[in-house]
């Protein structure tokens, strides 16, 4: 709970591989703080990162789901059909054009930071934050390759992410 906001939240706890990368702290303080004006109902909004002496952790709303990583490892041949698929992708994209416009980039759009509630509802998790973790967890060697299928050949070859590059990974 937490006493400021006056309501649940969740921490989601940083690697301690990037809580001891200094860059890597430092951006996500400042996406932290670009994002959390962010409001959108199917964005799960950041509040803060909080940082103790052994953990810090990023607050944001709760919510109730399963990733679509999550959800894809459960179906029988680790594919959703496309009707299922199709409602999802809608709300995906909305929510991107509407983000887009006041220029806040998601760059890690994966299933992993995809969730569905349970009445279908997409709620789009780890804006600009992301990314910044994967990025400091491949500096220190532990980065995970399963990015790399939804990442565009600009965003891997280090260019500056763009929109566009959102919706590649669409």
């Amino acid at each position: 709970h937490d006493e400021v906001l006056g309501k649940d939240v969740c921490l989601h706890f940083i690697p301690e591989a990037v809580r001891g990368d200094a860059r890597a702290m430092t951006e996500l303080r400042q996406e932290i703080k670009r994002c959390r004006l962010l409001i959108h109902p199917n964005i799960l909004r950041v509040y803060d990162v909080i940082e103790e002496p052994d953990w810090a952790a990023i607050s944001t709303d709760t919510f109730e789901g399963d990733s679509l990583a999550v959800l894809l490892q459960k179906q029988p041949d680790k594919c959703f059909p496309a009707e299922r698929v199709q409602p999802w992708i809608e709300q995906v994209v909305q929510t991107l054009e509407e983000a887009h416009k006041i220029n806040v980039l998601h760059r890690d759009l994966v299933p992993a930071n995809l969730f569905v509630a349970p009445a279908g509802k997409i709620l789009v998790a780890n804006f600009g934050v992301s990314r910044i973790i994967q990025d400091a967890l491949h500096r220190a060697g532990l980065g995970d390759a399963s990015h790399i299928a939804l990442t565009s050949p600009q965003t891997a070859a280090g260019q500056a992410t763009t929109k566009a590059d959102d919706v590649y990974s669409v």
